[in-house]
């Protein structure tokens, strides 16, 4: 539970950062791993990928659907996960009086990697977690973050920044959801399943044969899907699909690449199957989708929406 001592640092933080909010959505800012985010008004439901990083939440409310759990988190609360997390995302509660306002800190999967061998007792909790959870900031976390965004208010200093990443970190891996979170990475390293996702993540415009997947980590083939599943919420077929249909909205958005030579470019043999499959992962088809993103409507990606 929140103090109004600690309710109130975190409002105060969230005016502090408000001269950086510029536009809707993500702003970069003099820490390349630190991104402001500001909504002025609720989100429709978006699909995508969440890359590794630490999402804040200063003003505002919004929900995240995770395999098959919805959880909404506002004021005082964070989200954190460790590899590339397909989700769905929407910010519930903002107005331009009120916005949305969060933090996003990105990082490294190895920083964490590294970080378990010096957490003591890393990964003591009872359960096997995904590789991503929601947490309360403690007033601990919330000192670094307000020295971070005392540093950004200077102009930032690498050096000095990493430092505070690194301190964030660890607080993050000692708290009730860094336990969960940093057994599901423990125990997916000592079988393989980390190397597995990664193989995936680095090939997903391939055809994979799940089987064969499973006999680089010694697993069966029926073990291997139960314990991907358990830890990414998804099978790894499915897995697959979205990465590839999020790097296909990407190229669409930021390319001139056609639908079809973006279809061909993440794996799809058959332009007509991507699109279905993208109007049902996006709720558009292609060409109306980017068309809608690029002319600034009310769409966003989902990295902005989960921080």
């Amino acid at each position: 539970m929140l103090t109004e001592e600690h309710v109130r640092a975190l409002s105060q933080l969230a005016e502090r950062v408000r001269p950086a909010l510029a536009i809707e959505g993500g702003n970069d800012t003099c820490i390349d791993f630190l991104t402001l985010i500001r909504f002025s008004r609720p989100t429709p439901m978006q699909a995508g990928i969440l890359r590794p990083s630490v999402c804040f939440a200063l003003q505002g409310q919004k929900r995240i659907v995770l395999g098959d759990k919805t959880s909404d988190y506002g004021v005082g609360e964070y989200l954190i996960t460790v590899l590339d997390m397909p989700m769905n995302g929407q910010v519930v509660a903002a107005s331009p009086q009120q916005p949305y306002i969060g933090l996003t800190l990105r990082f490294e999967p190895e920083e964490i990697l590294t970080m378990l061998d010096r957490v003591p007792d890393a990964g003591a909790a009872d359960d096997d977690g995904v590789i991503a959870q929601l947490g309360q900031c403690t007033a601990e976390l919330s000192a670094v973050l307000e020295r971070l965004v005392s540093l950004m208010e200077r102009g930032g200093d690498a050096f000095l920044a990493h430092l505070l990443r690194q301190e964030l970190l660890y607080l993050l891996l000692q708290s009730a959801g860094g336990a969960v979170l940093s057994r599901s990475v423990v125990r997916g390293r000592e079988q393989g399943m980390l190397r597995a996702v990664d193989w995936i993540r680095q090939h997903f415009a391939q055809p994979m044969k799940v089987e064969q997947l499973a006999r680089q980590v010694d697993m069966s083939a029926s073990h291997f899907h139960r314990r991907f599943k358990a830890m990414m919420t998804m099978g790894p077929l499915q897995y697959q699909k979205q990465l590839r249909l999020a790097e296909a909205r990407r190229l669409l958005l930021t390319t001139q690449v056609d639908v079809a030579t973006a279809a061909y470019r993440v794996g799809y043999e058959s332009p007509s199957h991507f699109s279905r499959e993208y109007r049902r992962q996006f709720g558009a088809p292609p060409a109306q989708d980017i068309s809608q993103l690029l002319a600034g409507s009310h769409l966003a990606p989902v990295h902005d929406l989960a921080g």
